[in-house]
């Protein structure tokens, strides 16, 4: 059996302290970069799933107009009175539950709130512009504005969709 001598006694095998600390500063730069890319991953789908969301409701609207332009004639010797409010009631009959409302600054914009109760996506808020784009051929110009309701400035629009529909003329 062998003695253990002074040079056995030093030779210490393991990490020191400051190898220890020094891993754990760079596993935690490296999580803190995964979990920031993470957590911006998911920021960036929520937003994109709102605007998706919003592009679909502007484009139900926008459909919605495109069948009441085919199915409403419009008189051919109408004055433009008479054209403006057959579109303002077309307008107001596109939607069931929640009709548009009128704008009292400018008869040619229209607004609306998304139904919740109908889908409970539908956190929105719609504007919606027109304009006659050709008064002799009865062309309008619709331009649909979708933003959050979270968005109280309504400042930056979440889909915005323009069309151009002709009404039939009889």
């Amino acid at each position: 059996m062998e003695i253990p001598t002074l040079k056995h006694r030093l030779n210490e095998s393991g990490l020191s302290l400051v190898e220890v600390v020094a891993a754990i500063v760079i596993i935690s730069i490296i999580l803190i970069s995964f979990f920031s890319l993470f957590i911006s991953t998911a920021k960036t789908t929520k937003t994109s799933s709102k605007i998706l969301d919003a592009t679909y409701y502007a484009q139900q609207e926008m459909e919605k107009l495109y069948s009441l332009s085919q199915n409403i004639v419009v008189p051919k010797k109408a004055d433009n009175t008479t054209k403006i409010q057959i579109v303002e009631d077309a307008i107001i009959a596109i939607s069931a539950k929640k009709n548009y409302k009128k704008s009292v600054n400018n008869p040619h914009i229209f607004f609306k709130e998304g139904d919740t109760t109908l889908d409970p996506n539908n956190k929105f808020y719609y504007e919606l512009k027109f304009n006659f784009y050709d008064h002799s051929k009865n062309l309008t110009r619709f331009v649909i504005f979708v933003y959050d309701k979270d968005d109280t400035e309504r400042t930056t629009p979440k889909a915005q969709m323009e069309n151009i529909f002709e009404w039939r003329a009889r």
